[in-house]
């Protein structure tokens, strides 16, 4: 579905978001990283998507970047 709503629309940020998590809980970390990076980008307001973020990061190894994501 997330698939499909970006497909019309590649800038929906909650559909981004939600791939991502589905990317990371699939073990796909490589393919949620950008997904979620791209989600924060077009709402940086989000919290929860930084502490998705977060945990990618922590996922592929980027503990700096994990730390920076979660401190927002």
């Amino acid at each position: 579905i997330y698939q499909s709503i970006l497909a019309a629309a590649p800038e929906q940020p909650e559909a981004l978001h939600h791939l991502g998590i589905v990317a990371y809980q699939l073990g796909r970390f490589q393919e949620a990283l950008p997904l979620i990076s791209k989600a924060v980008s077009l709402t940086p307001e989000n919290a929860t998507i930084y502490s998705n973020l977060g945990l990618v990061f922590e996922a592929v190894g980027k503990a700096d970047l994990a730390e920076s994501a979660y401190r927002y």
